[in-house]
Formats: structure tokens, sequence, C-alpha cells
């Protein structure tokens, strides 16, 4: 293990989700502390339930990432198992699991027997959360809940029923409902308030259930904050963005994903079973109304008056350990709280100061451009910068209250500046999405400049993949399109034995189309291959490309944190362009087997009505079809005098086979009987669907021949068919023949009376 970089792979549902997003990043920064390869497997949700059922229908093809992780090509695994089995029962959890017994495993975000874990202290910050609602009166509290089958849940949901038990409030089932962790919780929500209306809190598991709740608050003309308090779990940045803010537990994912990582590399080197825990913390906002959360009484309790008048520098860190949740040790966050303490300080220093030059402030505006350009300042919420400069105002007020109007002034012109770096930050993204949309949007397009069998057209998409600053890419193509339907099953998917790695790059700006001699790898081989990266780590996030039903290739691509966005309208781009290819190929397939079938076309005009005649559900002749053929073939002088049997044929017990068998269809039974008499007919014998569980055939022979012998022959194909039906209806058949000789103005439609009432006789004889 020593000689060999280990590769960590992470399982994760969707990564435009805010937990998986944070988690995602924890773990791409913990894999870059040990060393080691990350391999990230965004398969979404088991068995998912989606508000947009129609839009989501082809979710489940993502599912298929999670096969592609064995033991050849993964030495540790990470599974966020609390959010892909979101909706799965513990039994479907263990089989999932059972999948990659091979593969040391550690979960997060959950725990099970048997398995080291990373997971959150739910309790200690959602304890004191519901406690601090109780704390202001509230006694009628509502609870959402997560899945009854997800461990976060019925934790957060024990918790919830201790704290009411300790506060002598009794736990009341009607106030707890039970949602699926996504932001579409608006119909349990309406129906909680329904049966209570009076409810004077509600606690959601997690924010984005709260998002759900805010809608359903605002259409009820409930204010959130005053009618109703309101508190989330995640801090996610939506609980930020609400209004009024969500009240929150923090419970800090990248956190969770760096130990998970660092914990991954551990437990490979040791083999321990261990659980590790991350602390969870209340986090105050709007939404659980008036806060008690008293600026200058917690700066008071560290002596901060004193430093201030002493040691500016001293009391802007107070300050800012003050006002800052996040306590992480992290190198960017701390990065972040000194700059601000910079900013503090010299703020402090501008406002004492009696010197009109150094009231300009030009080096506070350099400081507020580092505060704002960090990576922290870049996605932290702009509220807190508000809040900072807003506290510097309180600050002013209390211990020089002769330097408020000059320190209003100050800030007023500080928050200037910071509104305009906002407003040139989201004129500057729009750009960037405008760009980026623009350049993916050429993705399909740039791959059909090539002639289809040309690889080059591959080589566009790997061009692109470098305009947009990705590491390193590898673009796979499956050698034929796979089917794979929606079983309600992730592991129903065979992964294809090899696959075509058509171009790629790595380590440079160029991309590479493969030679055809050494395109085919096999698909256990994709990350351990010659062409990934060597001597140095990588991250690679797998994607595959699939349309519908169809699975077509795979994309793997090194990528940062801050690029995940961009892969969004790459992959749709590119999902666009290979279905673009494959219907190409198959039309230039279609078109030359057309062409070669064009010379036996022409030699029998049978083949002709047969394509222009068809019945659409069943392939077969239609009436008109039936008639026109058949009269032809009667009247053909090459056919005088030869022997013709019409046989008619009907179904007799279609209703019952559909109210026996639940699965049956009326579409399937009918081709199931159009297939069986076409396959017991010759192919020189019209066959047709004449009505709805109708049917008609017409044999032409140069012997005479027994209606009795053909009807036998459709009855021996009928009975063989119905064995294979094990469990269903059989189904049942009634056939009545006419025979007659061909010539020129003999017509099929003279012996249709004959045959009909031979059939009435032969059911009513059943």
């Amino acid at each position: 293990m020593k000689d060999k970089r280990i590769n960590i792979g992470l399982f994760v549902s969707d990564l435009s989700n805010e937990f998986d997003n944070a988690v995602c990043k924890g773990v791409m920064q913990g894999a870059k502390e040990v060393d080691a390869n990350l391999i990230i497997f965004p398969g979404r949700y088991l068995k998912a339930q989606y508000h947009d059922k129609e839009y989501n229908r082809c979710e489940y093809q993502y599912n298929t990432l999670f096969s592609y992780a064995n033991e050849n090509n993964i030495d540790v695994l990470l599974i966020l198992l609390g959010t892909i089995g979101t909706v799965i029962s513990d039994a479907e959890k263990k089989v999932f699991l059972d999948t990659y017994q091979n593969i040391p495993v550690l979960l997060l975000a959950e725990e099970r027997k048997g398995f080291s874990s990373v997971s959150f202290d739910n309790r200690i910050g959602f304890r004191d959360g519901i406690s601090s609602i109780i704390q202001k009166g509230c006694k009628k509290i509502g609870f959402v809940s997560g899945p009854v089958t997800n461990e976060d849940a019925k934790e957060r949901l024990d918790v919830y029923k201790q704290v009411l038990t300790a506060n002598d409030i009794p736990y009341d089932e009607d106030k707890v409902v039970y949602g699926n962790f996504s932001e579409y919780s608006d119909d349990i929500v309406n129906n909680l308030l329904d049966k209570n209306p009076d409810l004077d809190a509600v606690v959601f598991a997690n924010d984005q259930m709260a998002i759900g709740g805010y809608r359903v608050f605002e259409n009820r003309g409930i204010k959130v904050g005053e009618d109703v308090l309101v508190m989330g779990f995640d801090d996610s940045a939506s609980a930020q963005s609400l209004v009024p803010s969500l009240t929150t537990i923090r419970a800090d994912a990248v956190e969770l994903g760096r130990t998970g990582a660092i914990e991954a590399a551990n437990f490979l080197a040791t083999r321990m079973e261990r659980k590790k825990y991350v602390k969870t913390s209340l986090v105050q906002r709007d939404s659980t109304g008036k806060n008690d959360f008293d600026l200058i009484s917690l700066l008071e309790k560290r002596d901060f008056g004193k430093f201030f008048q002493r040691n500016v520098g001293m009391a802007a860190t107070i300050l800012i350990d003050t006002l800052m949740v996040d306590k992480r040790k992290d190198k960017d966050l701390m990065y972040f709280s000194s700059i601000c303490s910079d900013l503090v300080r010299e703020m402090f220093t501008q406002i004492r100061s009696d010197d009109e030059e150094m009231h300009k402030g030009q080096y506070l505006y350099h400081l507020i451009d580092k505060v704002m350009n960090s990576k922290i300042g870049e996605t932290i919420d702009t509220s807190i910068i508000f809040r900072l400069l807003n506290s510097i105002i309180l600050i002013i007020n209390k211990y020089m209250p002769e330097r408020s109007l000059l320190a209003q002034q100050l800030i007023y012109d500080y928050l200037s500046h910071v509104t305009t770096i906002i407003y040139n930050r989201k004129k500057f993204y729009e750009k960037d999405m405008d760009n980026l949309i623009w350049m993916c949007n050429g993705i399909s397009k740039d791959m059909l400049i090539y002639d289809m069998e040309d690889d080059r057209s591959y080589g566009t998409v790997i061009s692109k993949a470098i305009k947009l600053g990705f590491q390193s890419a590898y673009l796979y193509a499956f050698k034929v399109p796979y089917i794979n339907y929606d079983s309600n099953a992730w592991h129903d998917w065979q992964v294809p034995k090899t696959m075509l790695l058509k171009s790629y790059f790595t380590d440079s700006d160029q991309s590479v189309v493969v030679d055809p001699k050494d395109q085919e790898i096999e698909s256990g081989n994709i990350f351990t291959n010659s062409f990934m990266p060597q001597n140095r780590r990588f991250t690679i996030l797998v994607s595959n490309i699939f349309i519908n039903e169809e699975q077509l290739g795979m994309f793997l691509v090194e990528i940062e944190h801050d690029q995940l966005h961009l892969l969004s309208p790459f992959m749709a781009q590119l999902n666009t362009g290979f279905k673009i290819i494959y219907m190409q190929r198959t039309q230039a397939c279609i078109e030359e087997q057309l062409e070669r079938s064009l010379t036996k076309i022409k030699e029998t005009s049978v083949m002709v009505e047969t394509l222009s005649k068809a019945d659409e559900l069943t392939g077969i002749y239609n009436r008109r079809g039936f008639f026109e053929l058949s009269n032809k073939h009667i009247r053909d002088k090459r056919n005088a005098g030869k022997h013709a049997v019409l046989i008619y044929a009907g179904i007799d017990n279609l209703k019952d086979i559909l109210e026996e068998e639940d699965k049956a269809s009326e579409d399937e039974i009918i081709k199931k009987v159009a297939l069986l008499i076409k396959d017991a007919m010759r192919t020189s014998d019209v066959v047709a669907r004449v009505g709805f569980d109708m049917f008609a055939v017409v044999a032409i022979t140069d012997e005479p021949v027994k209606g009795d012998c053909l009807t036998s022959r459709i009855n021996k194909f009928l009975k063989e068919c119905n064995s294979k039906n094990k469990n269903g209806v059989d189904i049942k058949l009634s056939m009545g023949y006419s025979r007659f000789k061909c010539a020129s103005d003999e017509m099929v439609e003279n012996h249709l009376e004959e045959a009909d009432a031979m059939l009435i006789d032969n059911r009513k004889s059943k």
C-alpha cells in the first residue's frame, strides 16, 4: 500500500443538492490532505420518488454509476447512505451494501452495525434548538420529519420527543408528519397545519423541507418569526437566503466529508472499525423571532471595552471571533477571519483618528476587496458582511458616541463599495454563465462537423473540456447502445464488459483521438489504465451518457469543486450529441439494408403491399391490405385453378384474460395472437388483422388442402404459446374456414360469410 496511491470512491446522490455538494467538497479536501485519488459517483437516489415524475422519469439511469465501483479499481469506498438511501428500507440498504462486501466501506451521515462511519451528533444542537423555542413560550410545536427509514430522521425525531418530555409537553403523533428531505414538502406541511391550525412553532428535520414550509406559510398568510416560529437543520446556504432567515442547526457537511476521507485512509491502513461524530450547534436567526443575541453583552464578557481603548487589534479579534459561528480550523476560513480582523482594526483606527486624510480610507477599500474576493468571501452569505459593518456602528455608539455620525458616514461609503462588488460579481457571473451556455451549446453541433465514422467528432468534446478548465477528461463510447429500463432495482444493470476510449487529454492542452486499435478498455479498468494521470493524484467525477432508456457511454473528468456547476449543461449537450451520432449510424445501417432489399422488393409486389398496408399494432396486414393483396393473388393468372383456403379467427376470452392478469394489456394479447398465427402460416400466405380481435388468412396451394389441417396447425402454435404462460389464463381462439379455387372473377369477400358462420359454430361448441 505504501508504493501505491490509494483510490477512494465516493457515492453521493445529486450534486445539485446542497448537502451532498458540501459533503463532496469536504471529501475532495480530505483526499488532497491524505494524497489519495478520489473517484466520485453521483448516482442520485435509490428508488427515487421525485416531485416532477415526468421530467425525472429517467433519473434512475444515474443509479448505474454505482455499478462501476469494484475491488479492482477502488481501495476504500465512502457511501453517503443518508441521502442515496433516503427512501429505501433497512433490508434494501443491506442488499445495496452487500454488493460491495469485497471493498472496505465507510458510511457517511448514517451508522450501521459492522461498518465504520462518520456522522453528525444530531442530539446536542437539535436539543438546544428545540429547547430555545420552548423557552420563548412555545408549547404547540409541530415536527416535519424525514423518511421513516432514514437514521438521521429517526434520531432527530427522538430528540424532539425527549425535549418535549423534559419540558412536560405531551407528545402528539398528529403534530408529526413525514417528508423525504426535499424542498417539495408543501403537501405534508399543509396536512400538518390542517390538523393543527393553532401551532406556534414548526421544526423541520432539514433546511430543504423548510423551503416548502415557507411557501405554505406565505400562501396561508402566516408570518414566519411572528405567527409561527420555524427551525431547520443543516445550516445550508438556503437557510441564510430565506426571508426571514432560518434558525437552524449547523451540521458542517464539509467537515463531515473531510473527516470521512481522512478516516477512510486510516481505516484502510488499520482495518479497525470506528465511529466518529461531527458536532452540531444552534444558529439563531430571524425565523424564531427576536433573538436574545445582545452583541454588547457578549463582548463585555470578554472585556471588549478595555481592549477597545488600549488595543484595537485585540478588540477586532474578539469581535470577529464573537460574530463568526463557524469555528473550523479550515485554512481558507482562518484566512478569512484574519483579514476580517485586519479590516475591523483599520476601521476602529480610522474612526478614532482625527486625521482627515485617514478618513478617506483608501487602504480600507483595499481590505474590503481582500475580504470579498477571498475564497470564503466569494461564497459566504453577504448578510454576514453587512452584519459586521452594522456591528461596528453599534460598538461606536456604545464606546465612542461622539464619533457615531462619522462612523455612520464611513460605514455608508463602505456599504456602497460592498454593494458595487456584489453587483459587479453578479454581472461577471451572468457573463460567465452566458459564455458557458454558448460553449456548451456548441458541443453537439461540433460533434457533427465530421463524418459519423470519424472519431475526431469525439475530440471536439475534449477540446471543449480543455477550454472549460478541467484538468483531464476521458470520453468513452459503448459499442452499441444498451437499453436499461426502470425496474426499480438499481442492481439490474449489467456493466458492459468493455467500452471504447474515443478521446482524452491529460496534463496538456491538446485533445488526443485514440487509435481504433487501442480504444477497447475493460470497464473495470477505466479508472486505472495507462491513459489516466500518472505519478500524481487526481479527483475524477464519473458521468454516464444516456438518452431516455439508452445508455450510450461514459465521461470521466478531473475536476475541482468550484467547477461542478459546469457539468450539468456540458452533459446535457454531450448526451444529445452522442444520441445524434448513434441515430445517424442507425439510419445509415437502415439505408444500407433497404438498398440491399430494394431488388427483392421490386421482384415481388407482396413486399411492397406489406410495407404500405400493415396494421400499426401488430405489423401484419390491416383489413385494407388483406383484401387488396388476397384478391390480387386469387385473380393472378399464375394462380388460376389453384386451391385457396380462407381462415377466419377470433379471440374468445380477451376480457377474461384482462380481468385475471393485472399486468396484461389488450395490445400485448392481440400482438401475441397475431405473431403465433403468422408463425403458423407460410411466408407466402396473407395474414391480417381485420377487426379489433379478429384475424384472417388466405393460403393458396397447388394441391387441395383441408381447412382443418390449417386450423389444427394454428391451434398447435396456440398451445405452445399458452404453455409458456405458467400462471396466466390460456388464450382461446375460435376459427372457421372456406375453401375455393383461384380465378380471375373470384374474390375473397364471397367466402367471408361461410368462414364466419363456421367460426360462430366453433365458438358455440366450446
